[in-house]
């Protein structure tokens, strides 16, 4: 991919350049890509654990990189070729993914694996996104700049949606199949925070209501877990 500011692309309409269009695709398609894996891994911690706590904890390893190593970023994106790191990244990205589906389809996933690929993945995030910011300047040029990050932008919220969509008919898809269910069955036998799966599936499993509901702090849920709350 070369820059298009130097190559005689200036009067071409943005989506006529055959490396802008080359780059929304690859953005797409990564962007949507890393949401599926974030909704596949938020997934996972609640059928492990069925703790919403735990699911909060994952999320908020996911994006605590960001902030805390963002300005870092910066900084390697200034100072490295950013169609590298973007590649690098990618391809990070696509290693965490085949870790997670290996884990999974092996019954050996447990808690602090998704834990620890969900830091792995924001630190991938901190790098990739001053470089792919960068990238776009220099596929386009100066002059078309702030419409090109525009539509940049506008792929990376479209993957954003269309990423969980995706990620969620897969996971009713392997549902239906029972696939879950197994899942959730190994994960019973090594994982002490997933004894809500002991019980036999015949349906939605709703916390009751004490009849203490509200009276006193003493008050608490039947059925609830001490995992990750």
């Amino acid at each position: 991919m070369t820059p298009s500011g130097g190559n005689g692309d200036e009067g071409v309409p943005l989506l006529g350049r055959r490396d802008f269009r080359l780059f929304l695709s690859a953005q797409l398609l990564g962007s949507g890509g890393v949401w599926m894996l974030r909704m596949a891994a938020d997934w996972l911690v609640l059928e492990i654990t069925g703790s919403p706590a735990a699911v909060g904890v994952l999320v908020a390893l996911q994006f605590l990189p960001l902030l805390a190593v963002g300005p870092l970023g910066g900084v390697i994106a200034d100072r490295h070729d950013k169609r590298h790191l973007v590649l690098f990244a990618q391809t990070a990205s696509a290693i965490v993914a085949i870790t997670l589906a290996t884990l999974t389809l092996t019954h050996t996933v447990v808690l602090w694996h998704l834990y620890v690929l969900a830091v792995v993945l924001g630190l991938i995030a901190a790098v990739e996104m001053p470089a792919r910011q960068v990238l776009v300047s220099e596929v386009v040029g100066d002059e078309s700049l702030r419409s090109a990050i525009s539509m940049s932008n506008a792929l990376s919220q479209g993957g954003g949606m269309v990423g969980p969509a995706l990620a969620g008919l897969v996971i009713a898809r392997l549902d239906r199949d029972g696939r879950s269910g197994s899942m959730r069955s190994s994960a019973s036998r090594s994982s002490p925070c997933s004894r809500p799966f002991d019980r036999p599936n015949t349906g939605p499993h709703w916390p009751a209501v004490p009849a203490s509901f509200g009276r006193g702090s003493g008050s608490s849920w039947r059925g609830g877990s001490s995992c990750g709350s």
